[in-house]
């Protein structure tokens, strides 16, 4: 194992220490154990477009214009998702 030297501002050291005393772990064990949950969040985000990106160009959808027209068919599909005329116009209110 390796040491490290931080700085670290008061709150956080008030932090660190009510979780010490709260869980009867070590302030090593308390530093390990959330550098692991942050690292598992980020390395989370850092996935999640990977894994989209991954799935780009995976199916037929039987159609031959859809990367020439892509703006299109975006286009329309927020259209019909979000309930609009064609074009963007939103249709009238009650």
């Amino acid at each position: 194992m390796s040491r490290v030297n931080a700085r670290i501002d008061e709150h956080t050291e008030a932090r660190i220490a009510w979780l010490t005393e709260v869980t009867g772990q070590s302030v090593s064990h308390v530093l390990r154990e959330g550098v692991a949950r942050y690292h598992a969040e980020v390395q989370a985000r850092q996935a999640g477009p990977r894994r989209l990106l991954a799935l780009a160009g995976q199916g037929d959808s039987g159609r031959d214009d859809v990367a020439s027209d892509v703006k299109r068919h975006l286009a329309q599909a927020l259209d019909t998702k979000l309930g609009r005329a064609p074009g963007g116009a939103a249709p009238p209110r009650p």
